[in-house]
């Protein structure tokens, strides 16, 4: 079978933060047996990540003048045009590169599937390609469409995308509530989460953060790593570790955004900066070694899909607390294999902190090993990506 992944979020280089997951995906489809394609567009004057497995090839066109192919870089197309409201002139620039090179690679290739990941940009191109073409056509919703108020102009698009796909892909229950309410027929939805390699995680040295930050093993570490952008709310955990005042407790958060200088000032103001420690950006191929030295991972987060950092953190054994209803409530058993508190909930937070940190190892560690079993039974990319294929060939039950 011949699968040509679109996406919008894609790495722009070996390691980078954007996207490596749709990689990853497409890495199990081809050890599968499996030929992909993946289409996705420039992002300003980025050449792609190396592409060095037979049956996996990577179109990564260019659709604007170099430095003007930012409308689907990071953090992504909708926070972009929020920001920068000029982007939205290069919209048509993109859709025609989209139609092109997929166009392409139909008239070239014989072509099983169309498998988009997000309704928009990708969706609505691959919807017009598959009814030309007759090409069975996939969606995978991350999230970000299904928060759109349903009367919001681009949801016109994401609505035509979700009635006229053969599948749609929902990574959570929540997102499949979000989905319904759309109007779109419950038997194309199907949810099938974000997925991880657990083996990534396992058998992961420790000590390379600890060595980065100048810590030694008597010091917890609460680490985080997300977009410093205000859905993301570090800003609680931030409140929180505070209110914790623990002096053999740090905070450690790994990446970047428009609010890191904000946050920077506020640990700052409140007298942190010896115990609170901002990294920046993080290669995503050196992750594992930063969940191995962690004590806690704290997601705060008010709107995700389901986060593929929260998975990465249950699958390298780390105990995990995560706001509730993003998606989290499908990976984690509130108390056994994590932990839940009310999105703003500061003070939940901290207490939440505190009994952790007052737990014993070894009742971390039994903590650890439920939310490794749970990534290993229902979130491991092999499983899922079967899955797939099963709906790709129109068996899936």
């Amino acid at each position: 079978m011949h699968v040509v992944m679109v996406t919008s979020s894609f790495p722009r280089y070996d390691g980078d933060f954007f996207g490596p997951w749709v990689l990853e995906y497409c890495k199990e489809l081809v050890r599968q047996g499996h030929q992909v394609t993946i289409v996705a567009p420039q992002s300003n004057e980025s050449r792609g990540p190396t592409i060095d497995m037979d049956g996996l090839s990577l179109e990564y066109f260019s659709y604007f003048f170099k430095k003007g192919q930012g409308l689907v870089s990071p953090p992504g197309l909708l926070p972009n045009l929020s920001r920068n409201p000029l982007l939205f002139f290069t919209i048509p620039f993109l859709l025609r590169g989209y139609y092109k090179t997929v166009k392409r690679i139909i008239k070239t290739r014989k072509v099983d599937v169309l498998h988009s990941q997000w309704a928009i940009p990708a969706g609505y191109i691959n919807t017009l390609l598959a009814r030309k073409y007759n090409i069975r056509h996939v969606v995978s919703t991350l999230g970000a469409e299904l928060y759109l108020p349903v009367k919001h102009p681009f949801s016109r698009f994401s609505n035509f995308v979700f009635k006229n796909t053969d599948a749609l892909f929902a990574v959570s229950e929540q997102m499949k509530e979000r989905a319904l309410a759309f109007d779109i027929d419950p038997d194309k939805i199907h949810v099938l989460p974000n997925t991880v390699d657990p083996d990534r995680f396992k058998n992961v040295q420790p000590g390379f953060l600890r060595s980065k930050i100048g810590v030694d093993s008597e010091i917890s570490i609460i680490l985080t790593v997300r977009r410093l952008v205000p859905e993301k709310r570090v800003i609680d955990l931030l409140q929180a570790f505070r209110k914790l005042d623990r002096e053999d407790t740090v905070l450690v958060i790994g990446g970047d955004g428009p609010l890191r200088e904000e946050l920077e000032a506020y640990t700052a103001e409140k007298d942190l900066t010896e115990r609170v420690h901002f990294l920046g950006f993080i290669d995503s191929a050196e992750l594992p070694k930063y969940y191995a030295d962690a004590t806690v991972y704290v997601l705060s987060s008010q709107q995700e899909g389901l986060s593929i950092s929260l998975l990465e953190s249950l699958a390298s054994g780390v105990v995990t607390v995560s706001t509730a209803g993003t998606g989290s409530d499908d990976a984690i058993i509130d108390g056994k294999s994590g932990f839940l508190y009310t999105v703003g909930d500061v003070d939940g937070l901290t207490n939440i902190l505190r009994t952790i940190l007052k737990d014993s190892p070894d009742g971390r560690a039994q903590i650890g090993k439920n939310a490794q079993k749970t990534i290993a039974d229902k979130f491991s990319n092999k499983k899922i990506i079967e899955r797939w294929i099963e709906i790709y060939k129109g068996t899936d039950s």
